[in-house]
């Protein structure tokens, strides 16, 4: 599948773009046979290079799925702030219809921070590497640890996020010029890059404090170093409040038969 998408550059690349028949502004001002702006490679490829009818379907074709990955993306986005957030942290009675108002107050800030970001970063590939980055490094550790850690809670799935999402921001970011606060070995100054792979470190401090952190929490909570109050989050006192309910049900039913 990634064939289509190096033709299309190997082309862009070869073309000599002053011999075609196009607007200038899309040329570099110094070298009038390179295209200015990479991003709009796909596009000027379909548009110039192909017959028409060729350009209609391919540019119709990836509009709409652009726009089908786009639009799920947004709307889960928005969902999961309305249904996971806002309704668990803040507003735990809210009623259907003040959840999809705020439904779709999110879907138009997150639409509007795509948009932005996507008129402001200039690399495409740096987008896709930044999310496969944060995925790495935030994401893994949750998954590993849902699928293979038993005692694994919301404890320490939150400091593990906090903490993986710090030590990731503290690396820094060359390609937006974030600084960073931690300078690993072979840390090259003038260009603001790591050379250490500070990624992986930060997706395994992540990994351990989720571990660790769930492994403390279940042995002061079931072992009642701490009273049931200060589970805030309801891991422990809510299991043993169904437990609870569960037997009573069973008892009733017992009792009845």
């Amino acid at each position: 599948m990634a064939i289509p998408a190096i033709l299309v550059g190997a082309i862009a690349k070869s073309t000599d773009w002053s011999t075609v028949d196009m607007p200038r502004s899309l040329l570099h001002a110094s070298d009038n046979t390179t295209l200015a702006d990479t991003r709009l490679v796909v596009p000027v490829v379909l548009q110039y290079l192909t017959p028409q009818w060729v350009s209609i379907f391919g540019m119709g074709a990836i509009s709409a799925a652009v726009m089908s990955s786009a639009d799920s993306s947004i709307l889960s986005a928005a969902s999961m702030f309305s249904h996971n957030i806002y309704k668990v942290l803040f507003r735990p009675k809210a009623s259907q219809r003040e959840l999809l108002w705020v439904l779709r107050g999110s879907i138009l800030a997150v639409g509007a921070a795509a948009t932005s970001m996507a008129l402001t970063i200039k690399s495409i590939y740096y987008l896709f590497a930044l999310c496969s980055d944060l995925v790495f490094v935030l994401l893994l550790p949750q998954l590993v640890c849902a699928l293979y850690v038993p005692f694994a809670n919301g404890y320490g799935s939150f400091f593990g996020y906090t903490f993986g999402l710090f030590m990731r921001l503290a690396g820094g970011e060359y390609l937006i010029r974030l600084p960073p606060l931690i300078e690993y070995p072979m840390y090259q100054e003038d260009e603001l890059r790591q050379l250490f792979p500070f990624r992986t470190l930060s997706m395994l401090c992540s990994l351990f404090t989720l571990i660790a952190v769930s492994y403390l929490t279940k042995i002061i909570f079931t072992r009642n170093f701490l009273s049931p109050k200060f589970d805030i989050l309801g891991v422990f006192h809510e299991k043993k409040k169904i437990n609870d309910e569960v037997t009573v049900s069973m008892m009733e039913l017992t009792t009845k038969l």
